[in-house]
C-alpha cells in the first residue's frame, strides 16, 4: 500500500523507487501484484509516467486513510506504554488567545508547573476531535460538539455569543441598534460547511425566521481569510465574537439573536493523565473568575 502511494504521489516509478529506497523492478513488480490481487487496474502507464484510474484514485483516497490510522495506532499504543514526559498538546482556536484566556491559563499552569511543557497547536475543532480521540492532543478548546460525544470529557471554558462582523465603511456599522432583519439585503460570507454545519443551518434558520435567506457568496477556511473578506466589502458574516478588532471590520451585537458560541476544554475520557488533570484543574479555576477583553 505504501509503494502504490509513493507511485500515485510521483507519477513516476524512478523516483518512486528512489524515495521508497527500492529497485525500479521490484517496485513495479509489487505494484502488477497488487493490482492483481485487487482484480482491476489502478494506474495508466505511459511514456510521461503514469495517471491514475479511477479505481486507482478511489484506492489512493482508502490507502492514504489507512496508513494515517495505521500510524495513528501506533503514537497512541507507544504514548499509553511509556511515562509521562512532562509535555502537554493542547489544540486551541484564535479566540482563546485573543480573549486573553488562554494567555491566563498558561500563566498560572506554568507558575504551578514549571517543568512541564505546554506545546499549543492551532486546529479546526473537527480536527481537534480526532487528534484527542488518537491521542494525538491530550486536550482541546472547541467550539463544534464532538459527534461521539460518549468518549469525550469537557466543560466550557469562555461563554461566547455570535455577532454580525461588518465592512467599517458601512452603513450598518453606524447603527445603535443592530436585528437580524437588517442584515436581509447584505451577502454573507460564511465560514465553510465542513467546519460546523449544524451551526450553518441553524444560523440560516434564524435569518429564515427573520424574513429573508441568506445569500451566500463565499466560504473561507479560517478567520483572517474571513475578516479580509468582510473588511473588503465582499460580504457580512455572523460569527463567534473573536476578541480581536482587525482594521477596517466592525463587530456588534445582534438585539434579537442569543446564540451561543461557547469555547470548551475537551478532551478523551480515557486519558488518565496526572498532567491533564492538573491542566484542567488549573483551566477551571482561571475561567470562573474570567472576564474576557475586547481589543
Amino acid at each position: 500500500m505504501r509503494y502504490f502511494v509513493a507511485v500515485a504521489e510521483e507519477k513516476n516509478f524512478t523516483r518512486a523507487a528512489a524515495r521508497l529506497r527500492l529497485a525500479q523492478p521490484s517496485l513495479s513488480r509489487q505494484i502488477r501484484k497488487l493490482e492483481n490481487e485487487l482484480g482491476v487496474p489502478l494506474l495508466r502507464r505511459g511514456k510521461g509516467g503514469v495517471t491514475l484510474t479511477a479505481a486507482g484514485n478511489e484506492y489512493l483516497a482508502q490507502a492514504r486513510k489507512l496508513l494515517a490510522d495505521s500510524a495513528a495506532a501506533v503514537r497512541a499504543t507507544r504514548a499509553i506504554g511509556r511515562p509521562e514526559q512532562g509535555q502537554l498538546l493542547i489544540g486551541t482556536v484564535e479566540p482563546m488567545m485573543s480573549s486573553g484566556l488562554l494567555p491566563r491559563i498558561l500563566e498560572n499552569f506554568s507558575g504551578a508547573r514549571p517543568d512541564v511543557r505546554v506545546e499549543l497547536r492551532e486546529l479546526y475543532s473537527v480536527e481537534q476531535h480526532r487528534l484527542i480521540a488518537s491521542r494525538e492532543l491530550d486536550a482541546g478548546f472547541v467550539y463544534r460538539p464532538p459527534e461521539e460525544s460518549s468518549i469525550y470529557d469537557g466543560f466550557t471554558a469562555l461563554e461566547n455569543i455570535h455577532v454580525a462582523a461588518l465592512p467599517a465603511n458601512q452603513r450598518l456599522a453606524r447603527k445603535s441598534k443592530l436585528f437580524l432583519r437588517d442584515l436581509a439585503a447584505e451577502s454573507f460570507v460564511q465560514f465553510a460547511r465542513s467546519l460546523w454545519s449544524e451551526r450553518i443551518d441553524t444560523i440560516a434558520g434564524k435569518c429564515v425566521a427573520a424574513g429573508f435567506t441568506m445569500r451566500i457568496v463565499q466560504e473561507a477556511q479560517r478567520l483572517h481569510t474571513l475578516m479580509e473578506f468582510v473588511a473588503q466589502g465582499v460580504g457580512v458574516a455572523i460569527i463567534p465574537d473573536p476578541f480581536c478588532r482587525p482594521p477596517g471590520v466592525v463587530f456588534k451585537k445582534f438585539e434579537d439573536l442569543d446564540l451561543e458560541a461557547n469555547l470548551r476544554l475537551a478532551w478523551l475520557r480515557q486519558n488518565e493523565s496526572s498532567l491533564l488533570k492538573e491542566f484542567t484543574a488549573v483551566t477551571r479555576q482561571v475561567a470562573r473568575k474570567f472576564q474576557p477583553v475586547s481589543g
